[in-house]
């Protein structure tokens, strides 16, 4: 993105940021969705079993409006709990400005020759997340005993 502005009380000059939401995020966002599935806690992402490289880059989750954080730590949103369960979509990009997470309307965008498009976890993942015991249950009832 080639948008930058100069601060009118400073001087300082700002850009700003394309962040893509792509696998290694969803799937730092499916291991916070599991845990606080089972215990409605907030979480830092080292308590996440994650690589280095979804730990540094676990807050721009927040940019989407997938996780919240407080002094706690991390929690899903509901939209966040709603997206790797496959009930809606978030886009697959977005930008900040300093601190600000840009509207797709902003000016900014026109610098840009991708837009933003709503993705579906599906286009991103080739699952959609459900909780463990979902699975386990799931596991139990397709076996079938032979006597």
């Amino acid at each position: 993105m080639k948008y930058n502005d100069i601060c009118e009380h400073c001087g300082h000059s700002m850009t700003a940021y394309i962040h893509h939401l792509n696998s290694q995020l969803i799937d730092a966002l499916s291991k916070l969705c599991d845990k606080y599935y089972m215990t409605e806690k907030y979480y830092h992402p080292t308590d996440l079993d994650l690589t280095h490289v979804q730990i540094n880059n676990f807050q721009k989750l927040q940019y989407f409006g997938l996780v919240d954080h407080s002094p706690d730590g991390w929690k899903p949103t509901e939209k966040g709990m709603g997206f790797v369960r496959g009930k809606c979509v978030v886009y697959d990009r977005v930008a900040t400005f300093g601190r600000e997470v840009l509207k797709n309307d902003h000016t900014a965008w026109s610098t840009e020759r991708k837009k933003p498009k709503l993705v579906h976890i599906g286009n991103l993942k080739n699952y959609v997340w459900k909780p463990k015991l979902d699975y386990q249950m799931e596991k139990a009832r397709d076996t079938i005993t032979v006597f």
